[in-house]
């Protein structure tokens, strides 16, 4: 949120927890479009049957290259990393590490 919205309006909404009217979340870029009470749901549907009337592969491509270049929240640039990370915690080499800690001694890596 704090990547794609203005600093203080995504903290001031994180932190304070309040709700957010559907005019604000527009004027800050949380939402396309505010239509009138009661007509979401055709608001909605009119949006979709647009989308289903595309060509798929043209909307993948246009999705996936404006994913791309969109600016990533540090979130986002270390989540992939959170798996390598993870794989380092149930390597050989962590344990042993964790060892040598214990007994107060230099660790041996094997690369594993």
């Amino acid at each position: 949120l704090v990547a794609r919205v203005p600093y203080k309006a995504a903290m001031e909404f994180l932190m304070l927890g309040a709700p957010m009217g559907a005019r604000r979340a527009y004027e800050l870029g949380m939402v396309n479009r505010v239509v009138p009470k009661g007509t979401q749901r055709e608001a909605a549907l009119e949006i979709a049957q647009q989308l289903a009337d595309l060509a798929p592969m043209v909307l993948r491509t246009i999705k996936r290259a404006a994913l791309q270049t969109l600016p990533k929240s540090p979130a986002e640039t270390a989540y992939p990393q959170m798996g390598e990370l993870i794989g380092l915690t149930q390597s050989e080499d962590c344990q042993e590490g964790v060892r040598a800690f214990k007994e107060r001694r230099k660790p041996v890596f094997q690369d594993r």
